[in-house]
């Protein structure tokens, strides 16, 4: 059995990123970024939530035996924007390929994700609703952004 342990550094380098995200990308304030909810009851894993009007944001990072046993995983289980088709959704999973990266984070896996969501993965290279690898998502966000770049 692996012994997954997140420390303190690791929790606020995601809490750090995902408020930038929010002031940056979804233009909120930086007092209402920092009402993001963090979560840890245990040293394995934690969750991050933001949520105000229609952007929603929960996350779940850690050991989560569901997507992949005893491998770090980071899962999207509520994910939406007030402005769709804005770059926010692919902004989001690059930022968390380059924790992902720097924590050694196996997979990011979308929990029921809707339709219009789906979709999305579909062109970011996902298989069906299945977790995706992060070396192998960030690779296809490149592409995708290479593609969209030519067309």
């Amino acid at each position: 059995m692996l012994n997954i342990v997140i420390n303190e550094a690791e929790r606020a380098a995601f809490f750090d990123t995902l408020k930038k995200f929010i002031v940056e990308k979804l233009g909120y304030s930086l007092k209402q970024a920092s009402s993001i909810d963090l979560f840890s009851f245990r040293e394995d894993y934690f969750t991050l939530q933001f949520k105000k009007g229609l952007d929603d944001l929960y996350l779940k990072i850690g050991d989560y035996s569901y997507t992949a046993p005893e491998q770090k995983s980071i899962v999207i289980s509520r994910i939406g924007f007030r402005k769709s088709h804005s770059g926010s959704g692919t902004e989001l999973l690059k930022e968390l390929c380059k924790l992902g990266q720097e924590f050694k984070y196996d997979w990011l896996y979308i929990e029921c994700p809707n339709p219009g969501c789906q979709e999305f993965m579909k062109k970011l290279g996902f298989k069906d609703t299945s977790p995706i690898s992060i070396h192998e998502l960030k690779n296809s966000i490149q592409e995708y952004e290479n593609h969209k770049v030519v067309q």
